[in-house]
C-alpha cells in the first residue's frame, strides 16, 4: 500500500486524507478529526461515504468506478466545493484537492487535501449582511421602512426568525416596540401580540438588560432563561435562541434590536461583534434621519468593515464599473484606488473569465463561488476565488458586490505539500517523528526496509524499540534534554532490527514547533553507518597489529645488541688466548 505520509504534516492547517480504490480510507490526520470529529481509529479502514452525505453517496461511486474503468478523471487534479459529513450528522462546507497516484501493485491511491469552509463561508455572509443593512438602511425613505428592512435582511441572511426594533423613551425610561418582522413559515401572533403591548425598565427582560449594559447579549434557550416575561407566548410560537444589541451613538442607547430562532443557539461572540457595528450604524440612521446624510455615514462605517477584510472587495453598479475598491483589493491586483474606480471589472478578469459571469439577478452564478483567472495591473495572471451577490432584488439601479480571494498562496501550499511527503517517501535516509511524549506517529519507507518495523508496528510505541543494551541510559537522558530544549542533537546509536540483528546508524534529532513556538514533535534523520563502522573496526585491527610489529622488532634489536656486544668480545678473547698458546 502507498502511504502518503500523512503523519508527517499533522500540523498542516489542512486535512489530508488518502482511499484505496474500494474507497477503503487509509490516511486521516489531525485536523480531518478537527473537521469531521472522527479519530484516526475509528476512521482508518472505513468506507469514505461515512464522511459524504446521503445525497452525494451514489454521485461518488459512480464516479469512482468510472475513473477505475477507464481512467479519465472528472474532479481529479482540480479544486471543488462540497459537503462533508461530520460525525454527528452535521454538514460542512469543505474546499477539495484530490489527486491519484498508483502503489508497486499497480492499483490506485487517492489523494484528499482538504479545507473547512465554515469560517469563510460565515464570513462571507456577514459580510454581505453588514453590506445588506447598509443598503437598506441608505435607500429608505422613513424610520419604518428602515426597520423593516434591516429585520429582514438580517433573518434572511443570518438565518433567524423573529425580529424586533426597540426604542427608548426618556418619558417613562422605557423601551417600547417600533418595528417587528418575522419569517411567514411560523406561528406568532400572540408572541407579536404581547410583544406590541408590553414595555420594558432598564433590567427587565432581555431588551432591559441590553438598555442598562449597552452590550450585546446572547440566551441559548428562552426555556432556561429566569428575566424573560415573555417567556410563555415566545414558547408558544417555538421560539427558544435568542440575542438582543444595543442601538448606540456616542455611548448613549437609543434603543436595542432583537432577535429569536426557532432552535436554541449556542452563544457566537463573532455574531454579536458584528451586530455591535450594525447597532452603531442604526444609530446613526435614527440621529440624523436623512437619507442623503445616512448613506455617507453609512459609507464610512461600512469602509471600515471592507478595509479590514483579508479577501478583496468590489463592489460594481449595473454595467460593470467599479465603485467600491478595498486596501485587499490593491494588494491583490496592484491598482490603487483612484485607478480602478469607473473602470469596468473586466480590467482585472482574464477573456475566458468574463465570459463565465452574467451581471444579471437571473444569472444562476450570482451567490455562488467561482474559481476563475485573474488579472493583475501588470498583467500577470493570477487563480482567484469570486462570489458575486446582488444588492437590489429589481433590474433597476442593479448593483453588486464581489469577495475575492487571491488563491496562488494556497496552490503553491498543496504543491509544497506534495513535493515534501514525495522526498519524505523517497529518502534514503531514515525518517522518524514522534509527538513530544516520544510516541512513534510516522517512519517512511527507508525505516521500514532497514529496521523491519513497519509504520503499523511502530505507532504509539517509543522508539526503544530499537533499542540495544550497549547504550548507556546518559546518553538517552542528554539526547531528550537536548532536543526538549529546542536544540538539534546528533549522535550514534547501536540499534537492533526486528529480527535481532545490530546495526549502527548516525543520527540527527530535532524539533517541530507550532505557530506559537511550541514545541509538538521530534524528527529523527538517521543514516545507516554499519559499513563504515566494520571498515573502521578493521582498519583499527590493522594499525594494532603495525604497532605489534614495529614494537616486537624494536624489542628484538633492544636484545640483539647486547648480545652481539657479547658474543664479538667472547670471540675476540678467544683469540688473543689462541695467540698466546701459539707464541709459548
Amino acid at each position: 500500500m502507498v502511504d502518503v505520509s500523512t503523519n508527517l504534516i499533522e500540523i498542516a492547517r489542512d486535512a489530508i486524507i488518502s482511499i484505496d480504490q474500494n474507497g477503503l480510507v487509509c490516511t486521516w490526520n489531525k485536523e480531518a478529526e478537527k473537521i469531521f470529529g472522527y479519530s484516526k481509529s475509528e476512521i482508518i479502514g472505513q468506507q469514505i461515504t461515512t464522511i459524504i452525505p446521503e445525497r452525494y453517496r451514489k454521485q461518488h461511486n459512480d464516479g469512482l468506478l468510472r475513473f477505475l474503468m477507464t481512467g479519465k478523471p472528472r474532479i481529479i487534479d482540480s479544486i471543488v466545493e462540497v459537503y462533508g459529513k461530520k460525525r454527528n450528522g452535521a454538514e460542512v462546507p469543505i474546499e477539495m484537492s484530490l489527486s491519484s497516484q498508483k502503489n508497486e501493485d499497480g492499483k490506485y491511491i487517492f489523494i484528499a487535501i482538504i479545507r473547512d469552509l465554515t469560517k469563510r463561508k460565515k464570513h462571507e455572509i456577514r459580510l454581505r449582511a453588514q453590506y445588506a443593512v447598509i443598503h437598506a438602511l441608505s435607500e429608505s425613505t422613513t424610520v419604518k421602512v428602515a426597520f423593516e428592512k434591516t429585520l429582514r435582511v438580517i433573518c434572511e441572511t443570518l438565518d433567524w426568525d423573529f425580529g424586533v426594533v426597540w426604542i427608548y423613551h426618556q418619558p417613562g425610561d422605557v423601551l417600547r416596540c417600533e418595528e417587528s418582522w418575522n419569517v411567514p413559515t411560523i406561528e406568532a401572533f400572540e408572541f407579536t401580540k404581547k410583544t406590541k403591548e408590553i414595555s420594558f425598565s432598564p433590567g427587565i427582560g432581555l431588551p432591559g438588560r441590553v438598555l442598562t449594559s449597552a452590550k450585546p447579549t446572547w440566551i441559548n434557550d428562552i426555556a432556561e432563561d429566569t428575566n424573560f416575561p415573555r417567556a410563555t407566548s415566545a414558547l408558544e410560537a417555538g421560539l427558544h435562541g435568542a440575542f438582543c444589541f444595543p442601538i448606540i451613538i456616542k455611548k448613549e442607547v437609543l434603543g436595542v434590536v432583537e432577535f429569536f430562532s426557532l432552535k436554541p443557539q449556542e452563544v457566537d461572540n463573532d455574531l454579536l461583534d458584528m451586530v455591535s457595528a450594525i447597532g452603531n450604524q442604526i444609530g446613526l440612521y435614527i440621529k440624523r434621519n436623512h437619507a442623503e446624510k445616512l448613506l455617507i455615514e453609512s459609507e464610512k462605517k461600512h469602509r471600515k468593515f471592507i478595509e479590514a477584510a483579508h479577501d478583496a472587495f468590489v463592489g460594481i453598479d449595473e454595467n460593470g464599473i467599479i465603485n467600491i475598491w478595498n486596501t485587499a483589493a490593491e494588494k491583490i491586483f496592484r491598482y490603487k484606488n483612484n485607478e480602478i474606480i469607473g473602470k469596468s471589472i473586466n480590467a482585472i478578469l482574464t477573456y475566458e473569465s468574463r465570459n463565465m459571469i452574467s451581471l444579471s439577478n437571473k444569472d444562476k452564478k450570482i451567490g455562488k463561488i467561482l474559481q476563475l483567472s485573474g488579472k493583475t495591473k501588470k498583467g500577470i495572471l493570477i487563480p482567484i476565488e469570486m462570489s458575486i451577490t446582488s444588492n437590489n432584488e429589481s433590474n433597476e439601479k442593479l448593483s453588486f458586490a464581489i469577495i475575492i480571494r487571491d488563491l496562488t498562496e494556497e496552490k503553491l501550499w498543496e504543491s509544497e505539500i506534495l513535493k515534501l511527503s514525495r522526498a519524505v517517501e523517497q529518502s534514503p535516509c531514515t525518517i522518524l517523528i514522534t509527538d513530544y511524549e516520544g510516541k512513534i506517529e510516522y517512519v517512511n519507507p527507508k525505516f521500514t526496509r532497514l529496521s523491519g518495523y513497519t509504520l503499523k508496528d511502530c505507532l504509539g510505541k517509543n522508539p526503544r524499540i530499537l533499542k540495544s543494551e550497549n547504550t548507556k541510559s546518559e546518553k538517552y537522558k542528554e539526547l531528550w534534554e537536548t532536543i526538549k530544549s529546542g536544540r538539534e542533537w546528533q549522535g550514534e546509536f547501536y540499534n537492533k532490527k526486528k529480527n535481532g540483528e545490530f546495526y549502527w546508524e548516525s543520527a540527527s534529532i530535532s524539533s517541530l514547533k507550532n505557530s506559537e513556538g511550541v514545541i509538538t514533535h521530534f524528527v529523527a534523520v538517521k543514516e545507516d553507518i554499519t559499513e563504515r563502522k566494520e571498515m573502521e573496526h578493521q582498519l583499527l585491527r590493522s594499525q594494532k597489529l603495525e604497532s605489534i610489529g614495529h614494537l616486537a622488532a624494536g624489542i628484538a634489536h633492544e636484545i640483539n645488541t647486547p648480545t652481539q656486544y657479547i658474543m664479538d668480545n667472547t670471540s675476540f678473547l678467544v683469540t688473543i688466548q689462541h695467540n698466546l698458546f701459539l707464541t709459548s
